[in-house]
């Protein structure tokens, strides 16, 4: 039995790099100043394997780590299909120096391995690489490395000191693994001093150069220069952010202070180093009290002669000296002891070949694995969500945790104090009235806790949470998560009044200016009663606790909103049918007309913090809404974390945009109002029409419930709510009828030659 975490000495770590070829994961050499494996994570960030200066970059917006190359462990994981949810890996809040970016004489080498999955021509814009960016000007803004225009060029661009950018045609395939990297020797104003690298992994055991061999980066990058890193994006919010993710993989990041050779850079794409640990790799809820060993296989080399085990407690550098073994016979075993519970290990195999030893070139470094011992405090592992439930439903929320010893769970409701609305301890179930807590074994100390709030209620709308204790006697609580009951929380019929049929927060008619002319009502959408009618001037004025509004199932998170709108003329930039706006880059919630005749449809929702990640869907209509005498029911969709969504006339319309997972909303500044917008306090963008029937929900009505509502006030209308699946529905009325056939028939004899001339021979 030996204990394995030694007295710390670095050297042997450090391989030569002037080696022919790298045929492991690359160590830390003396030229390295950041390498990012992308095996393990300490909680959520991605450990720098560099230990003077380490740049650690927290996982962003859904970045995972996924399966790299065959023997390289995790890679990163930043592919979204280009949907605007931007992962990336990187720093958006703090800002470095360039310096810590290149040498001293402003040398630089930047490589990773990739996997392109979008194919060529596929990609709409740029996949960022690597890239030191921010927004505003040159002297915030570093570098940019990416693939460019689609997938047919490799593009380094220069934005401190030299402003330039170098191309360099590239073809690569969807789903295959490249090499890629740029140099810079440091001497500026230099041909060649700067050169670009793209080759596919396989036999290839040096970079190949692509481009020309005279690029020439002016002036170094401006050391003093801080800006924002990233991998896998670029964190500017300007056309940025959301838009230039790399569509795939990256692995195996190094940044170092010079202009590394070819053949100092290139990774192969066998396996020639140790494999199949065990503990696997990322193995959580290793007992100390049962691992007695760790085991591996050899590598596939020739001239294996030993091993050197390197194993380290939260340390993923391996600074401690090597365990030498000598056994040949796979798999290779090795006792181990010490471990501790609440501890992360991080281990790594290098095979010895021909007696080399560890700090010796023929060494080959092995990839560094890590496994997690079991909690002796609990560890919450998934916290509950939110959920939305009809009256009378059953809402469940659930919850992950760890721990070694016997725990004990309570659920609790937020409130002045806080309500204990039951406790487990152990496995099992207890009730008590609609509340009802169960904790289940999910085998190896992990359990799952859950709350049922039976017969829910408006009262039961609130905030809840878990909290577990064990024989620690430490206390651990997961995150709140919401209530929600499902409901029509306003409704103004308008039928001879502005009440709200919902609830109690009325509307008062008003007019510009001194309500000398105040709304009038008329006949409205058949079998809905009366409208409220508006000649430009007019509106209806609610208040500041008017739905949607902040606050648990008041429908800002999630909701609903519709209305029947018959626009008369449209003379303005914009007309509102409902908003309001606070100060600053505060909330906002807003629904109007705008373009051509009023043709264009918008719905916005503000958080706190502005426009970011808020949903703004646009959707251009057919035919001018305005002067048409006609009905049209208007309605949006939203739920964070979800999308937001637009429909005319039962009908989806326009794109989804994307809504903030966790947004955050204050109390309305000013008053909301039907038929214009609260610009900040004054009234502007009034609506020429009528509105009918205005609904607010706080949830997210289905495409169905949408066209249902759409049919009360157009009961003979029919509606193709998707594209019909026949190829011979031409004109896409979700029915084949003699319209398609006399479109079909009318190219039925059709020639296909060209010139037309020739089809007459």
């Amino acid at each position: 039995m030996r204990t394995w975490l030694l007295v710390a000495f670095m050297a042997c770590l450090i391989v030569s790099n002037t080696q022919a070829a790298a045929v492991g994961p690359y160590p830390v050499d003396a030229q390295t100043l950041h390498l990012w494996h992308f095996d393990a994570l300490g909680g959520a960030i991605v450990p720098d394997m560099a230990t003077v200066n380490p740049l650690h970059l927290p996982l962003v917006n859904g970045a995972t780590l996924a399966s790299s190359a065959d023997g390289y462990g995790n890679a990163l994981n930043t592919y979204d299909g280009k949907t605007g949810v931007s992962p990336y890996a990187g720093d958006a809040v703090n800002a470095i120096a360039l310096s810590r970016l290149t040498g001293a004489d402003g040398a630089f080498t930047f490589e990773a391995i990739v996997r392109p999955d979008m194919a060529p021509g596929a990609e709409p814009t740029h996949m960022e690489i690597l890239c030191a960016e921010s927004d505003g000007a040159n002297e915030v803004r570093g570098f940019q490395f990416r693939i460019q225009d689609g997938g047919t060029a490799l593009r380094f661009q220069s934005l401190a000191g030299s402003v330039l950018a170098f191309d360099a045609p590239i073809t690569y395939t969807a789903g295959q693994w490249y090499h890629v990297a740029v140099t810079y020797d440091g001497n500026a104003n230099t041909p060649g001093n700067l050169k670009l690298y793209w080759t596919a992994l396989g036999t290839a055991t040096s970079a190949q150069q692509v481009g020309s061999t005279t690029f020439n980066l002016t002036a170094d990058l401006t050391g003093t220069v801080m800006s924002k890193f990233a991998i896998g994006n670029e964190l500017r919010t300007t056309g940025g952010i959301g838009t230039e993710n790399f569509e795939g993989l990256i692995d195996e990041v190094r940044i170092s202070k010079i202009a590394r050779t070819p053949g100092d850079m290139m990774l192969r794409s066998s396996t020639p180093w140790a494999r199949n640990p065990v503990p696997v790799n990322g193995q959580k809820l290793v007992d100390p009290a049962v691992i007695t060993k760790v085991a591996w296989n050899t590598a596939e080399l020739a001239g294996v002669t030993g091993h050197y085990l390197y194993l380290a407690e939260g340390e993923p550098n391996m600074a401690v000296n090597p365990i030498v073994i000598k056994d040949l016979t796979e798999p290779i075993e090795a006792s181990v002891s010490g471990l501790k519970t609440d501890k992360v290990y991080y281990w790594r195999v290098d095979e010895s070949i021909n007696n080399s030893a560890p700090a010796d070139a023929n060494t080959v470094t092995g990839p560094v694995w890590f496994f997690e011992t079991v909690r002796s405090v609990p560890v919450i592992t998934a916290n509950p969500l939110s959920v939305s439930v009809n009256a009378s439903e059953t809402a469940v929320f659930s919850a992950e945790f760890d721990s070694l010893t016997t725990p004990t769970t309570s659920w609790y409701k937020v409130g002045t104090p806080d309500v204990l609305l039951g406790s487990q301890t152990g496995t099992g179930t207890k009730t008590s009235g609609d509340f009802t807590v169960a904790v289940t074994s999910l085998g190896s100390g992990s359990f799952a806790a859950t709350l049922s709030v039976a017969n829910a209620e408006i009262s039961d709308e609130a905030y809840y949470y878990c909290s577990v204790t064990n024989g620690s006697s430490e206390t651990k609580t997961t995150l709140s998560a919401g209530l929600t009951v499902k409901r029509l929380v306003a409704h103004y019929p308008f039928d001879g009044n502005a009440n709200d049929a919902a609830g109690t927060v009325h509307g008062t008619l008003r007019g510009e200016p001194n309500d000398i002319s105040l709304p009038g009502f008329i006949t409205g959408v058949p079998n809905l009663g009366q409208a409220i009618q508006l000649d430009g001037t007019q509106y209806v004025q609610l208040t500041t606790e008017a739905y949607p509004k902040s606050g648990l199932g008041a429908g800002l998170e999630a909701g609903t909103i519709a209305c029947w709108v018959s626009v008369d003329t449209f003379n303005t930039p914009t007309a509102m049918i409902l908003g309001t706006h606070n100060d600053g880059t505060g909330p906002g919630c807003q629904m109007w007309l705008a373009g051509t005749n009023g043709q264009q449809i918008n719905f916005r929702l503000r958080q706190n913090a502005g426009d970011a990640d808020m949903p703004h869907v646009i959707g251009t209509t057919a035919a001018p809404l305005a002067g048409d005498g006609q009905w049209h029911l208007i309605a949006a969709t939203y739920e964070k974390g979800s999308v937001g969504q637009l429909y005319l006339d039962g009908v989806p319309l326009g794109v989804s945009d994307s809504y903030a997972a966790n947004p955050a909303f204050e109390p309305w500044d000013y008053p909301m109002i039907i038929g214009a917008n609260n610009n900040r306090g004054v009234v502007t963008d009034f609506l020429d029409g009528a509105i009918d029937d205005v609904k607010v929900f706080n949830y997210r009505l289905t495409g169905l419930e949408i066209a249902d509502m759409y049919l009360v006030g157009k009961p003979d209308a029919a509606l193709c709510l998707k594209p019909y699946a026949n190829a011979f529905d031409y004109d896409g009325n979700c029915r084949v009828d003699m319209a398609d056939f006399a479109t079909f028939a009318s190219h039925w004899l059709s020639c296909g030659l060209y010139p037309q001339t020739a089809c007459g021979e």
